[in-house]
């Protein structure tokens, strides 16, 4: 659906002329909870009604959600729309909210290859125009982007099959985006990290991974980690302690910090998840947890990367202390672990409610244990 197109819809639906089961519902109010959002993280007018406002509009979308899905839903552009956006939505959330933003992202992939949004010649025969075809090209690769880390964050393999794609995020630039320190080039670091995202999966989780040797799987750490690297070269420097010594979270939103950070955690987090344990994933940890801890949560909005990510990273130095082949400096994971305590605490503080979704109390409780260990 194109911005005219959405426009009209809109008018239809305030004016009542726009039937329930039309995939266009879920995705204006889907659209209107993500703007709500955007009001309350920039702090415009009352944060609190913008909130309640978002919760609102969100809900409205998820009950309509049935008309996506299902074997009498019919596989359309303005669903795919609706379920990414909502998707992104819940990108706001934490751990709790990303199983049902997996289950959103699923059905809009089961529409896209039904669509067959996966091959050129396909998205050539739908697009009407120009504009359109960019549309769908790009539409493609936000699912792609979007779909590939949820299911390695959550343990699941992905719906879509890497080797069935026969272009490339490239295509989907529009003509006038050249500048690959913009937006465009954003948007290809994203891809490139959900490709890896979709390679870790693959070749560590994988049913050939129980018959590989010692040393291949080794020297598949190795290839993975060095195609990281390169990955994490194209995505730009990494952010000094100034560029996250900022006063609270909503700061960072719609600046170029915010986009390092984002960058910064997503490789660390590919890099946890290849290597498990041992000195790279330590320090890994090390690096997240002594910048992370110079970040101010706000009280409405968290997001995966900002609270999960430490969170990940405070339990491979918790195992790296107790387990018998700790490293030589498990000592030095103290300091560390209480830059997470400061965190976490500052984190449980902000979002009480949810508070008891990141087991707050049990981290504590084992960092205390670990304290006990290291003086052993």
């Amino acid at each position: 659906m194109l911005k005219d197109q959405l426009q009209s819809s809109t008018e239809a639906l305030l004016t009542g002329k726009l039937p329930e089961n039309n995939p266009a519902v879920p995705l204006i109010n889907a659209v209107l909870a993500l703007g709500c959002r955007l009001v309350q993280k920039r702090g415009i007018g009352d944060s609190k009604s913008a909130d309640r406002e978002a919760r609102n509009y969100f809900a409205v979308a998820l009950r309509a959600r049935g008309n996506l899905a299902g074997a009498q839903a019919q596989a359309s552009i303005t669903a795919v729309q609706a379920l990414v956006t909502m998707t992104i939505y819940l990108q706001a959330g934490g751990l709790q909210t990303a199983t049902l933003a997996l289950s959103l992202i699923s059905t809009a992939v089961q529409h896209c290859l039904t669509l067959k949004l996966n091959r050129i010649s396909s998205v050539r025969a739908l697009a009407s125009s120009q504009q359109e075809y960019q549309l769908l090209l790009r539409l493609f690769w936000v699912v792609y982007s979007l779909e590939k880390p949820l299911t390695m964050r959550l343990g699941r393999f992905s719906s879509i099959d890497d080797d069935l794609i026969d272009y490339s995020p490239r295509m989907a630039q529009p003509l006038s985006e050249d500048d690959t320190n913009g937006q465009s080039g954003l948007f290809l670091h994203f891809c490139e990290h959900a490709k890896l995202c979709s390679m870790v999966v693959k070749q560590l989780y994988g049913i050939t991974k129980s018959r590989e040797r010692r040393n291949e799987i080794q020297d598949m750490f190795h290839s993975l980690d060095t195609l990281l690297q390169s990955w994490k070269d194209q995505s730009g420097p990494i952010p000094t302690d100034a560029d996250f010594s900022v006063p609270d979270r909503t700061t960072l939103q719609s600046s170029q910090s915010e986009n390092n950070v984002e960058l910064y955690l997503r490789w660390h987090e590919l890099k946890v998840t290849i290597f498990h344990k041992g000195k790279p994933c330590v320090q890994s940890a090390r690096e997240v947890l002594s910048q992370a801890h110079l970040l101010e949560p706000s009280a409405t909005y968290s997001d995966w990367l900002i609270v999960q990510v430490p969170i990940m990273a405070c339990c491979v130095l918790l195992i790296d202390i107790f387990s018998k082949d700790r490293s030589e400096d498990f000592r030095s994971n103290m300091a560390f672990l209480g830059m997470a305590s400061g965190w976490l605490g500052r984190l449980a503080t902000a979002n009480r409610d949810s508070a008891h979704d990141i087991a707050f109390n049990k981290i504590m409780e084992l960092i205390a244990l670990a304290q006990q260990q290291c003086k052993v």
